[in-house]
């Protein structure tokens, strides 16, 4: 048996055992310390198992719900130079665009900032790493055209960095769904009234705190995504850069 993956364990494993503490506090199951430290093997091993059961269905509702997230941005930062919806006004903006003055930002490998100014760019990018025609590519070509150069990454033993992110990614999108299943049932909980004496005070002051950590989750969700996506042409226009040119007669 294999041991999980850095994906498998902060974006499945994670999130599903947050939620079982929770549900734990919540409901009074049993009691909430043997969620939090089990006192024996068996109970370990059950206590992973339903983590990483819970993780996956959390996963599923997130897969859901992140499709409504990235709508308003026009997709996820890796399909916006061919973006899938129309991006709402107040997200217009170009990310690929090369400021005046400033290099164009990628958070690993640094002399590639210069390569990708533009959309146009990445788009001729992944065009040529693909053996693709030039010309503007629908957003399904386009979805097909990342997987192919997210294969090419791997196969070239350079998909660390991207593993880092998409777990990191993965992570955070399913607190944010945790955040909000906990949000549904937190009312229920025994314990509301032990805090400051008062439901109706208690449950404020935590659905604020709830308000401030889930919008701080979801800034972590967007950063790693754009960061995947930094890497993700970084690596595509590093291939291009430096793979031996073709004879022009062959």
């Amino acid at each position: 048996m294999r041991s999980p993956t850095f994906y498998e364990f902060t974006g499945i494993i994670v999130p599903g055992a947050v939620l079982l503490v929770a549900v734990g506090l919540i409901f009074d199951v049993g009691s909430a310390e043997q969620f939090v430290v089990p006192d024996s093997a068996a109970g370990a091993i059950v206590y992973l198992v339903l983590a990483y059961v819970f993780g996956h269905l959390i996963a599923g509702v997130a897969n859901c719900l992140e499709a409504a997230y990235w709508r308003p941005f026009g997709g996820k930062p890796e399909e916006w130079p061919v973006p899938k919806h129309k991006r709402w006004k107040l997200f217009r903006f170009k990310p690929w665009k090369k400021q005046k003055g400033k290099p164009w930002k990628c958070c690993v490998i640094k002399d590639m900032r210069k390569e990708l100014p533009e959309s146009k760019q990445a788009v001729r990018v992944l065009t040529k790493l693909c053996g693709e025609a030039e010309d503007s590519p629908d957003p399904v070509k386009w979805k097909r055209m990342i997987w192919q150069a997210r294969a090419s990454i791997y196969a070239h033993g350079r998909g660390d960095q991207l593993n880092i992110f998409t777990g990191n990614y993965g992570l955070f999108r399913g607190l944010a769904v945790t955040e909000l299943i906990i949000a549904t049932f937190v009312w229920h909980s025994e314990y509301i009234q032990d805090i400051f004496g008062s439901v109706a005070l208690s449950l404020m002051l935590l659905y604020i705190i709830g308000v401030v950590v889930f919008v701080l989750t979801l800034l972590r969700l967007h950063r790693f995504e754009k960061y995947y996506a930094d890497e993700l042409f970084a690596n595509a226009a590093d291939f291009v850069l430096n793979s031996p040119k073709r004879d022009a007669h062959t």
